[in-house]
């Protein structure tokens, strides 16, 4: 399960999946238990091809502030931690809601942290792919990564919105991260005539004085996969507030 909603049009289906049914979900059993450093306010994912587990489950979750963990799937044991923002100072309200993504090859995971970055992780340890964190956003303290991460091929998907209270000065976005080179693809919900990422303070360019529209769905970016769609591959989002 590498995705919230296991695939990138949110299906929230595994063909693979056999055992559970109407007919066993009364069997369920808690097999396992474990507490975790933080609040965890976003969806687990799970690997099977991780290199080294041998075909053993592996999760992935991370938390309000960033902390990304590796559970064995089996006994809840933590394989690795990795502390997102590492030493940025935020506000006690920054928080993240984005489920990782987990990439196909079962190599590498894409992390969200509320400073505004995200993270490729590798899957067996931890450790940062060399030129990651890539920043999503020119001022993480308005700017909330908040929906889900989305995985399209080599292109990650990044749903943005503000945070409780509607405050800031934030527009809402969907930021596409090529994985293999760093090049980022930015569309706006407000001043969508400017993709790039905007400037907070009028003056700096590029600045966009609408404000407050927001990507905040947990889904976030949604992916038409269906093979004979007219709108196949194309990317649909929901917005809330703002003027449009």
């Amino acid at each position: 399960y590498p995705l919230f909603g296991f695939d990138p049009s949110r299906s929230s289906i595994n063909p693979s999946e056999h055992a559970l049914g109407a007919g066993s979900v009364a069997y369920l059993t808690r097999l396992w238990r474990i507490s975790l450093p933080e609040t965890v306010d976003s969806m687990a994912i799970e690997l099977a091809n991780v290199p080294g587990r041998s075909g053993r489950g592996t999760l992935f979750v991370t938390t309000l502030r960033g902390i990304t963990l590796s559970l064995d799937a089996s006994t809840g044991r933590v394989l690795w931690r990795v502390n997102g923002p590492r030493g940025a100072r935020m506000a006690g309200y920054q928080i993240t809601n984005a489920t990782p993504a987990g990439d196909p090859s079962g190599q590498w995971i894409y992390a969200a942290s509320p400073d505004g970055r995200i993270h490729k992780l590798r899957s067996a340890d931890g450790r940062e792919a060399p030129g990651w964190p890539v920043k999503v956003t020119l001022h993480a303290q308005d700017e909330k990564i908040g929906s889900a991460l989305n995985l399209v091929g080599s292109t990650l998907l990044v749903g943005m919105g503000g945070y409780i209270g509607d405050f800031g000065h934030y527009q809402g976005k969907v930021v596409a991260i090529d994985t293999q080179t760093r090049a980022l693809q930015v569309f706006n919900a407000m001043c969508s005539d400017k993709p790039v990422l905007l400037a907070e303070v009028s003056g700096n360019s590029p600045y966009c004085p609408a404000v407050r529209s927001a990507v905040w769905a947990r889904a976030g970016a949604v992916v038409d996969s269906s093979p004979a769609s007219p709108t196949r591959n194309m990317v649909f989002v929901a917005t809330g507030n703002g003027d449009f």
